[in-house]
Order: structure tokens, then sequence, then C-alpha cells
């Protein structure tokens, strides 16, 4: 399943992996296909109130340069993609920076980095 689109209509999941060149995950985010409006992804901000929808404050989300409207997954003609919002840091799939602005598909075993947190992007394991 290496390389395959993630649909709008499959799950996937986010496993945080804190230390580079690793493939052991220390946190795994499950999310449900985006809707219209999408997931932001970024880090809270207690000055202004603000709470992205997928907050990585608890893996020091500032010390490691993401802002706090990082990105976006959304929904861009029924395939899930990644979005940079214009960040300070960069949005990076595979270790290529995104252009802001511009979606790019996301595919199982990809390499998301925020800034210099990654994250692999897989689906779940079914149920037995």
């Amino acid at each position: 399943m290496l390389g395959q689109i993630i649909k709008t209509n499959q799950n996937f999941i986010l496993q945080v992996v804190t230390t580079p060149d690793t493939e052991t995950a220390e946190k795994i985010i499950s999310l449900s296909p985006p809707d219209v409006e999408g997931y932001i992804l970024g880090r809270s901000d207690v000055a202004s109130n603000y709470v992205p929808d997928v907050d990585f404050s608890e893996f020091d989300a500032k010390k490691r340069g993401i802002s706090r409207r990082h990105a976006v997954l959304l929904n861009y003609n029924n395939v899930v993609h990644v979005m940079d919002l214009g960040s300070m840091n960069g949005t990076f799939i595979n270790g290529t920076r995104l252009i802001p602005f511009e979606p790019h598909a996301l595919r199982v075993g990809d390499r998301l980095g925020l800034a210099d947190l990654n994250m692999i992007v897989a689906t779940p394991i079914p149920a037995n």
C-alpha cells in the first residue's frame, strides 16, 4: 500500500516521530477525511486563545518552528491534500519544501514535516 493516495472516503493517521530518521511513532493521531473546511495544523497560542484543529503544542511546537496556522489538510478533488499556509519555517513532503498555498496530495508512507516536526502518513490497521 506504500504510495497509495489517501482518498476522502478513508480514515488515515499521522504517526508523529520526534527523532529524525526514525520510524517509531511517539504518538498516533487518527483523523477522519477532511470536510469542506479541512483541518488546520499548527500550535495553540494562549495569548490569543487560538487552538488549531490539530494542535502540536505538546511536541514543543513553538521551539520547533511550527506556526499557529501552519498548514491545512483539505479535500481537493476527492483526495486528501496538505497545503502550507505561508508558514515561516515550511511544510515538507519527503524532505521537499512545499510551495505555499499549493495543495499536494498525501500518499501512504509520505513523511510530512511541519518545520522541524515529522510525521508519517498511514492508514489504520483494520481491526480483526
